[in-house]
């Protein structure tokens, strides 16, 4: 296998396996960095024992709640960048940076899972967005979700 792959260039599925299982694990990271990796190597790659394979893959789009959760689990130092992926656990997303919960999936599934009703997603969207464009990081999903319950 070539090691100097672009992560741009597509494999097949053979190749891609391969490097997942290479003893090596700069393959597997480069496995786990390539664009659209299928899920079911994302969730293998994501409980690597090599902390940059695990971490790569855990940046996979199609990395699941249940790989983010178990993630989070063994890694609990990497909660705080989990909980910036669009498919976080909703017990994560409480420690988001409110200015970057932009993405309308991950604000539904917290909002549902608060019970949130009507009113209190429009008051929470106002402050989210009062926050963004202020660009203020500091306050996070579960401080503003504080303010709008009361």
């Amino acid at each position: 296998m070539d090691p100097y792959w672009n992560s741009s260039t597509t494999r097949t599925a053979d190749e891609l396996l391969a490097l997942a299982r290479s003893a090596d694990p700069d393959e597997r990271q480069l496995a786990a960095a390539m664009y659209d990796l299928p899920a079911d190597l994302v969730s293998v790659l994501a409980m690597d024992i090599a902390p940059a394979v695990a971490k790569a893959a855990l940046m996979q789009h199609l990395a699941s709640v249940e790989v983010l959760t178990a993630a989070a689990a063994v890694h609990p130092e990497w909660a705080s960048q989990i909980a910036l992926h669009d498919n976080a656990p909703v017990h994560l997303l409480v420690d988001r940076p409110a200015a970057y919960f932009e993405e309308p999936a991950p604000r539904n599934r917290f909002l549902d899972a608060v019970g949130a009703t009507e009113l209190e997603r429009e008051r929470f969207e106002a402050k989210r967005l009062d926050i963004a464009l202020r660009l203020d990081s500091s306050r996070t999903v579960g401080e503003v979700w504080a303010e709008v319950r009361g």
